[in-house]
């Protein structure tokens, strides 16, 4: 039902919203499967993308923290590094910060 897919992703939303300022990872989890659900779910890649490159900047934020084993921005940059073109500072963020 479409209608649950809106409202997973009014869910997630509102997760971004709460976590704001207060925990940058739920955050950028939060948007990455926002990302995700456009992606696999509704096929709207721009949105997907605009959604990874957030999270991916607010991942790139945290350093030195590695993300690598909460496995949620793997997918992110296998997926989209290929397809997309990231610019030189994303690039350096994903092999930087998360050790891929």
């Amino acid at each position: 039902d479409i209608n649950m897919v809106w409202e997973i992703i009014d869910w997630y939303k509102q997760a971004i919203l709460l976590a704001r300022e207060l925990d940058m990872e739920q955050e950028a989890i939060a948007m990455q499967r926002i990302g995700r659900v456009y992606a696999k779910v509704l096929k709207f890649k721009p949105q997907a993308k605009e959604y990874y490159k957030r999270a991916i900047q607010l991942a790139g934020s945290m350093a030195p923290r590695i993300f690598t084993a909460c496995g949620i921005f793997l997918p992110v940059y296998s997926m989209y590094s290929l397809k997309y073109s990231f610019s030189s500072y994303q690039k350096s963020l994903l092999s930087t910060h998360m050790i891929l």
